[in-house]
């Protein structure tokens, strides 16, 4: 397993309240489409501006199975999960940075 962060797209805020929900998007290998909406320190160390603008790319921390044929297994870290509550998905390569 091996330290990754992946590409997602900050949709905006979903609760202004202290310390904040950012309403993320990212698409897995297949196509299919996935939502995120997590307090903003877990995701992230960067200040996501109220005001935008959005969306805005963001990338999160996750943790990655070895690649195969361009896909890869990706578990989000701090218990990050999708609306749908999944933890894990398969992404594609490209979206991934290797730390």
């Amino acid at each position: 397993m091996a330290q990754v962060i992946v590409r997602t797209k900050v949709l905006g805020w979903a609760d202004g309240g202290f310390p904040g929900s950012l309403e993320l998007s990212l698409v897995d290998a297949g196509g299919a489409e996935h939502r995120i909406v997590e307090k903003a320190p877990v995701l992230s160390s960067v200040e996501i501006p109220a005001a935008g603008p959005f969306p805005r790319e963001l990338w999160i921390r996750g943790v990655a199975a070895a690649p195969s044929e361009g896909r890869v297994a990706v578990t989000f870290a701090h218990g990050v999960a999708t609306t749908a509550d999944l933890d894990r998905l398969e992404l594609a390569v490209t979206d991934l940075a290797w730390l």
